[in-house]
């Protein structure tokens, strides 16, 4: 017998779950069927991560704090080099016009919403569905309409909040560093936030759309 014909052997009475349902999924990646949940079925593919993206870190909240800080402190010394201001008075002065300014309040607001998703929006979220449901089993979570639409949302949700908070730096720095008017700034960074809310909610309507469809077409493929 032909090695070939030893390998269609083996993958005609591999069981689920063997080494030939390794086979690549809809994704490209090998799919690693996960432990039966309740006696049946396989976890999808589509599945194996939560609803934050593993690479996001909580470094978010000292970044801003420490790039503030030098801000006011190279703020304090151009005022003590150029004015002969004594440190310590233009130092106060910086940072009660940083602390009194919308850009300080806007910058802030973001981060702490940004920190709460990554924190608590998937716990939450699964809270809210048990007490409903009367369900809090993992398996069952990860297989809810609830789950999916939050992790295909989150993703655009917090490039949406970067960008916003991106456009406030930009609108309260940049006018008096290339001498623009403050007015035509507004304007070029509210459009800009437009556009960057319509292309969000199109992406998330595609992908919600496409892992749907992907995943109704790998469950069909498991059931033969």
């Amino acid at each position: 017998m032909s090695t070939r014909e030893i390998r269609d052997v083996a993958r005609f009475d591999a069981p689920p779950g063997g080494a030939e349902s390794g086979r690549e999924s809809p994704t490209g990646q090998a799919a690693q069927p996960a432990a039966p949940a309740g006696g049946g079925g396989w976890r999808s593919p589509f599945r194996a991560q939560g609803i934050v993206p593993q690479g996001a870190t909580f470094l978010l909240g000292p970044f801003v704090f420490v790039v503030m800080g030098a801000f006011v402190a190279g703020t304090a010394l151009y005022s003590n080099v150029a004015y002969g201001q004594p440190l310590p008075v233009a130092y106060a002065k910086a940072l009660s016009r940083l602390v009194t300014s919308s850009l300080f309040r806007q910058t802030w607001s973001i981060v702490i919403i940004i920190t709460l998703m990554r924190v608590g929006l998937e716990p939450t979220a699964r809270t809210i569905r048990g007490l409903f449901a009367g369900d809090v089993r993992s398996e069952n979570w990860e297989r809810s309409s609830t789950y999916l639409i939050l992790r295909e949302i989150y993703r655009p949700v917090e490039l949406l909040l970067y960008a916003g908070m991106t456009a406030a730096v930009a609108e309260g720095v940049l006018p008096t560093l290339i001498s623009v008017p403050r007015a035509a700034m507004h304007h070029i960074m509210r459009t800009i936030l437009t556009l960057c809310v319509i292309v969000s909610a199109a992406l998330v309507v595609f992908k919600i759309k496409d892992r749907a469809l992907r995943e109704a077409a790998w469950q069909f493929e498991l059931s033969g």
